[in-house]
């Protein structure tokens, strides 16, 4: 849920999350959404369940460790997290204490309690029921894209075309300059989605290209060895949980057992 970071967004209540999707039913799409946080979150998925009892769910499974990096870099992209890898992994264990105030929300600091997909995956059954939760295994999307997408199509009951076809791209940025800082604040983001819910799709992807080009640049996270075999051992209890839950053995998929 975090109402702090929707609300910084402009996404305060439902008919505001309602109007994201606007643009998508006028051109007779099928409309759905992702974040990397609704299983993070105690409240969002019983939320959506209380509001779309028939809600199909599906969860994206990464390994832990790199989850825990990933998110760390997406904080610095969006200016809330100030501190290299090393302090802010260091600092979870004083958490909520030592959390900087740039922080909308103090559990985004909590880059171990983002990546627990082991208790994360378990809570979500007790919410949704197993029939309408696939747990899709992120190394099968990037090695299969189309045969993946065509799973996940099927379990949603949705025609996926031209899945084999998709580009595999996933670059991290940051920004150029405080102007895309600005650009992302609710008080400029509201007037320009509600802009955006009127102008066809076709007219937006070269717009937003053009913006991303403009206020964005690759960005990499400098993470040492010694501060990721750290960040696997204590992952390591999380995936073995997590194999358990999806009946893998992610322990030796994912390289742990060395």
């Amino acid at each position: 849920d975090f109402g702090q970071l929707r609300r910084r967004y402009g996404v305060a209540d439902a008919d505001a999350y309602d109007r994201l999707f606007e643009s998508g039913r006028r051109a007779g799409k099928c409309c759905g959404e992702a974040s990397t946080l609704y299983l993070a979150d105690r409240e969002a998925l019983t939320k959506l369940v209380d509001a779309h009892p028939d809600v199909r769910v599906v969860v994206l499974v990464r390994d832990p460790a790199r989850i825990a990096v990933s998110f760390y870099q997406q904080m610095r992209l969006m200016g809330f997290e100030p501190r290299s890898f090393g302090e802010a992994w260091a600092a979870i264990s004083r958490w909520p204490a030592d959390v900087p105030a740039s922080f909308p929300d103090a559990l985004l600091a909590d880059y171990v309690h983002v990546a627990s997909l082991a208790t994360q995956l378990r809570r979500a059954s007790t919410v949704v029921d197993r029939s309408r939760l696939l747990a899709v295994l992120f190394d099968d999307l990037v090695d299969d894209p189309g045969g993946t997408l065509e799973r996940v199509g099927a379990f949603l009951g949705v025609a996926v075309t031209g899945a084999a076809d998709l580009p595999h791209e996933n670059t991290a940025r940051e920004p150029r300059s405080g102007l895309a800082g600005v650009l992302r604040s609710s008080r400029v983001r509201r007037p320009l989605q509600r802009v955006a819910a009127r102008v066809p799709e076709s007219a937006l992807s070269p717009v937003r290209t053009l913006r991303d080009r403009l206020l964005f640049q690759p960005t990499t996270v400098e993470v040492s060895d010694d501060e990721m075999q750290a960040v696997r051992r204590a992952m390591a209890p999380v995936v073995r949980d997590l194999g358990v839950e999806m009946e893998l053995d992610l322990i030796e998929r994912w390289g742990y057992a060395s």
